[in-house]
């Protein structure tokens, strides 16, 4: 039974590429840190259990489906932007704008680069815009689930608390 369920958390079944890809750039650029925050055993128990939490999340939404509760690691993925944001309340993010026919890189603050994609989640789930993107609108609500276990949950975790993110300079 709980290989199963983290099985669950590897499945590949997505809205397609582009969430697979997001959700790796996202772990890539914010993983590290909470990583180092609670150590390589803490941080795998956090991220399964941030996903077990989001699947429940989704069955207890979306309890009347015939779909399978396969969630993927996104749930994990949630869970982690959840914790990165108690750990690392000044932090800056260094994220690509893009607008009709204007790239730009901008560093935003954490608090605004996690709370549009926190709002992205909700509205997704909310509007339901999942026929157009192929996933279930509760899935995304399961993701702001993993993100809110993710804010709960990180002090329990976390070995200490930091107040600068790996690989960025203290000033």
């Amino acid at each position: 039974m709980a290989i199963s369920l983290i099985a669950y958390l590897l499945s590949p079944r997505h809205g397609g590429l582009l969430p697979i890809l997001l959700d790796i750039l996202m772990l890539v650029l914010l993983g590290p840190s909470v990583e180092d925050a609670l150590g390589r055993v803490r941080f795998s128990a956090f991220c399964v259990l941030g996903g077990l939490l989001a699947l429940v999340t989704r069955a207890l939404l979306d309890g009347g489906s015939r779909a399978p509760l396969l969630l993927g690691a996104s749930a994990a993925t949630a869970a982690v932007l959840g914790g990165y944001l108690p750990l690392y309340p000044r932090a800056r993010i260094l994220t690509l704008i893009l607008l009709p026919f204007v790239a730009t890189l901008v560093e935003l603050p954490v608090l605004i680069f996690l709370g549009v994609w926190l709002l992205a989640q909700v509205a997704l789930g909310a509007f339901g815009l999942e026929h157009y993107l192929g996933v279930s609108g509760t899935t995304y609500l399961a993701h702001a689930g993993g993100f809110a276990l993710g804010l709960g949950l990180i002090r329990v975790f976390a070995r200490h608390l930091k107040t600068t993110p790996s690989g960025l300079p203290t000033n």
